[in-house]
C-alpha cells in the first residue's frame, strides 16, 4: 500500500516521471502491483500530458493480467483528453462499452471533454445525448464541456437549445 500512496501522491502533484520511478521499482521489487497502483500512475500520467504512456500502462495493466476497472479507463481518458486526443479517449470509451464495464458520468465527462478540445462538437453532442439513455445522471463538467465544444464550432444556437434544455431540467 505504501507505493500506492506514494505514487498518488506524485499524481496529485503532476509528478508523472516519479510515479513512474516509483512503479518500476515496485515491479522490479517483486512488489505486488494492483490496480490502485496502476490508476494512480496513470492518472499521474494524464496530469503530465503523458497520454501516450497512460495507454501504454493500460496495456501493461491487461498483459499483467491485473483487472481493468471503470477507474483505469477514466484515469486513460482524462490523460487522452489532456493530451487532445479525443480518438484515443473515443476508442477508450468503445473498448468499456465492448467488455461490458461500466460507463459512469466520469467516463462520459472526460470524452465529451476530449471532443470539445478537438472541436468535436458533432461528438460531444452524441455523447451527451447518450448520458441519459444509460440512465446516468448528467454532471456540470458534461454540460459546460458539450457547450463549449458547440460554441467553439460556431454552433452557439445548438448551445444556447441545450442550456436551455438543461435550465427546463
Amino acid at each position: 500500500i505504501s507505493y500506492s500512496a506514494a505514487i498518488s501522491a506524485c499524481e496529485r502533484s503532476c509528478g508523472w516521471l516519479q510515479a513512474m520511478k516509483l512503479l518500476s521499482a515496485a515491479r522490479h521489487g517483486k512488489v505486488q502491483t494492483d490496480a490502485i497502483v496502476y490508476n494512480a500512475a496513470i492518472s499521474a500520467c494524464g496530469k503530465g500530458r503523458e497520454w501516450m504512456l497512460a495507454l501504454k500502462l493500460v496495456g501493461t495493466v491487461a498483459s499483467r493480467r491485473v483487472q481493468l476497472e471503470t477507474i483505469t479507463y477514466n484515469a486513460a481518458i482524462s490523460a487522452c483528453e489532456k493530451g487532445g486526443e479525443s480518438l484515443q479517449a473515443l476508442l477508450l470509451l468503445s473498448e468499456m462499452e465492448a467488455v461490458a464495464l461500466e460507463v459512469d458520468t466520469i467516463t462520459y465527462s472526460a470524452a465529451i471533454s476530449a471532443c470539445e478540445k478537438a472541436n468535436e462538437w458533432e461528438k460531444a453532442l452524441a455523447l451527451f445525448a447518450a448520458i441519459p439513455q444509460a440512465k446516468l445522471r448528467i454532471g456540470t463538467t458534461a454540460c459546460s464541456s458539450t457547450i463549449s465544444a458547440c460554441g467553439k464550432s460556431s454552433e452557439w444556437v445548438r448551445a444556447i437549445e441545450l442550456l436551455g434544455s438543461m435550465a427546463k431540467g
